[in-house]
């Protein structure tokens, strides 16, 4: 008697019909563009950053707050590009709709996941500020 389980049938491929891949395809081209424009918006805060800043001076805090725009919109613009381009993959491809599915919702998460860090370091820093604020007025 043999004792290795028999080989698992390989995995059935799955294709999104017509109607579905043309949905597919129209979310992933306008992703791609809004992050390509998300990319040139962050190259133009970085390019203002660094323009603007007074030449005589160090960094100040505008330059500081122009590179982490900049740094921002470059990583929503490239994760929203990638994502984008998997889903065009998913409606131009066949055979491997779930694998490029699974890509672009893995960049969707990125980009999802740092709005989401970013939302709650901006709602502590509103707390913050609120605190202080009443604390500080309080006090005069």
């Amino acid at each position: 008697m043999d004792q290795h389980p028999a080989p698992a049938d390989p995995p059935e491929r799955f294709e999104f019909g017509p109607e579905h891949g043309r949905l597919i395809a129209d979310l992933g081209s306008k992703m791609h563009f809004v992050g390509l424009l998300t990319l040139v918006l962050g190259a133009l805060a970085l390019f203002s950053g660094v323009v603007n800043r007074p030449p005589d001076e160090g960094i100040d805090g505008g330059s500081i707050v122009a590179v982490l725009t900049a740094l921002f919109l470059a990583a929503v613009g490239f994760w929203s590009m990638r994502s984008g381009r998997e889903f065009l993959l998913v409606a131009r491809t066949e055979g491997a709709d779930i694998p490029h599915l699974m890509s672009a919702l893995q960049n969707l998460r990125r980009l999802f996941g740092l709005q989401y860090h970013l939302a709650w370091f901006g709602l502590v820093l509103l707390v913050v500020a609120l605190v202080f604020g009443f604390f500080i007025d309080q006090a005069h």
